[in-house]
Formats: C-alpha cells, structure tokens, sequence
C-alpha cells in the first residue's frame, strides 16, 4: 500500500466519483474510484500518476458545510445544505466531483469538494466544505499519467 500524509493537494478527485464514506469520532475516511496525483515520487524523479481505488482518512474533523451555488461559477452562496428536510448523502451528491481544493488556514486544513448537484430545487452547483487537522490518502495500484494517457488502467 502507498500513502501520502503530506502536501496533500497534489491530488485531484476530478470526474471521480465517492465510492463510500466512513465515519467516527473526529475522523473521516473518504473512499474514491480514481484520483491523480502529482509529483509523486522522490527528490528529482518525480512523475504524475493516476491511482486506482483509493480512500482519503481526514483527521481532526471540526466542521462540515454544503455550500449552494447559484451558478457553477459560485458568484453567489448559500450556507446550508441544499434541501433542509433531507439530508445529503454525499456518497450519492455528486455523480462526478467537478473540482477539488485543499487549503491550510490558520486553525488547520480544508478540503473542497464540488459539482453538479441535482436536487428538488433543481440542478446547480454544490461545494463541501470539511475542515481538518491532519490526512493520509493511500492506494494499492497506479500507472503513469502519461501510460494512462496511452490507455493503461491502474488495476
């Protein structure tokens, strides 16, 4: 198994999907189809790879916040989930995650996942928003980027 505990935004989960999720206390792991990594490697030898199944473990979970969008470009937002009498599975929120982002601020990390979102008030844009202390991301298997380009898949 391959792990990655630091700089954890050379991942990108775009046009992956969230395959499950697992809660307890403080911790949440986040198990994807695919995700692409950059610079992986080490010193000067360093490549791009996609990996296949993979899970994120985030550490120190404060908080958890669905942002609606009123347009996929996100110029006005609302705080809350998008359907206040039901709540979101976010297994189930996204068919493919449109964009990721981690930040650090000042009172730890935060992870950004978004896309299309299609619920009773219609289809638009939705972000989630969970705020961490710590995180590893591990998987099994991975091919180049430039292999998987080529058509090789990571088994």
């Amino acid at each position: 198994m391959h792990t990655i505990t630091n700089d954890l935004g050379r991942i990108s989960f775009h046009d992956s999907s969230i395959e499950k999720t697992s809660r307890s206390v403080n911790e949440l792991a986040l198990h994807f189809d695919w995700a692409k990594i950059q610079n992986y490697g080490k010193d000067c030898d360093l490549i791009d790879i996609v990996v296949g199944e993979c899970y994120l473990v985030l550490f120190g979970v404060t908080s958890e916040v669905f942002l609606k969008h009123q347009d996929t470009l996100g110029s006005s937002q609302v705080v809350g989930p998008p359907q206040v009498h039901v709540s979101i599975d976010i297994e189930t929120a996204f068919s493919l995650i449109g964009h990721n982002e981690f930040r650090t601020t000042t009172s730890g990390q935060v992870l950004s996942l978004s896309g299309m979102y299609e619920g009773v008030d219609g289809i638009y844009w939705l972000e989630q928003q969970i705020c961490f202390q710590t995180g590893c991301f591990h998987w099994n298997n991975h091919v180049t980027l430039s292999d998987w380009r080529q058509g090789a898949i990571p088994q």
